[in-house]
């Protein structure tokens, strides 16, 4: 079974948006703007449900931020990481 086809059939009908309100930790959502696995409008769906959760896009990005934009990505993560 390839990955695209799991997420057609398995996860479906899998749903967890009632369970992010209830996040007890501090959580940064970010993404790509031109991400194809998880689109950018899901992102900010997550984003608003959970309570205080920054969104952080990176422009004319896919999925793999890390990779695409290390040295942008980087400095997300140091700039994160010494506000939380």
């Amino acid at each position: 079974m390839c990955k695209i086809d799991y997420y057609k059939s398995e996860l479906k009908d899998y749903d967890f948006r009632k369970e992010l309100e209830k996040t007890p930790v501090k959580t940064y959502v970010y993404c790509g703007s031109h991400d194809a696995q998880c689109p950018h409008g899901f992102r900010e769906e997550v984003a608003d449900l959970m309570r205080n959760c920054p969104l952080a896009t990176f422009k004319f990005n896919n999925h793999s931020l890390d990779i695409e934009k290390k040295e942008n990505f980087k400095a997300f993560l140091e700039l994160t990481i010494s506000y939380a």
